[in-house]
């Protein structure tokens, strides 16, 4: 038996009622606004089975060459970090390195122990040394959020960004930047 084509008017009703439906739903309250800080992790925290080293020179204008050297990268989390205009993270440090790129806008990384600000815009990469290294950032624009994507080494276990950004004080304060947004 030969299937029949169907009706003509089958597909514009069902986008009718799938319409309806959408409109049924319940809209965003009109007065929430966005967290300042949201991180949502893209992947579930991965062990490297394999055994891997990894070494990665970063040199930063403005300061000493470094060798990062992560003998056992241990978990691997990968996150895109939404910071809304004018939001700070607190100081903090990771447990591990952190090789972010800029995805859309501007984000401002600042070295607790040298106070300079290094902007990174779209289509840009840093690298966060993490262990010790205490920093802030920032987003300077006043409209667009800044959207990072992340993978982090030594993630520990957990989810939702848990662990993944460890608060840390500096020994000194860098006057005149932004003050840090819960996340």
């Amino acid at each position: 038996m030969k299937p029949q084509a169907p009706h003509p008017l089958t597909l514009p009703l069902a986008a009718l009622a799938l319409g309806a439906l959408a409109l049924a739903a319940p809209p965003l309250a009109a007065g929430d606004d966005p967290p300042p800080i949201a991180v949502q992790e893209l992947t579930e925290r991965s062990a490297i089975i394999d055994e891997v080293s990894l070494a990665i020179t970063l040199d930063v204008e403005g300061r000493d060459r470094q060798v990062l050297e992560l003998p056992e990268p241990g978990r691997v989390a990968m996150a895109e970090i939404t910071v809304q205009p004018g939001a700070a993270f607190p100081w903090h440090t990771h447990p591990g390195t952190v090789i972010a790129t800029i995805r859309q806008g501007t984000l401002v990384y600042v070295y607790a122990d040298d106070c300079v600000e290094r902007p990174y815009a779209a289509g840009e990469l840093f690298i966060d040394p993490g262990f010790d290294n205490i920093h802030r950032a920032f987003n300077p624009s006043e409209e667009e959020a800044a959207v990072v994507v992340a993978t982090f080494f030594n993630a520990p276990e957990g989810e939702n960004g848990q662990g993944l950004t460890l608060p840390r004080e500096p020994e000194q304060d860098c006057p005149g930047l932004p003050m840090g947004s819960a996340h």
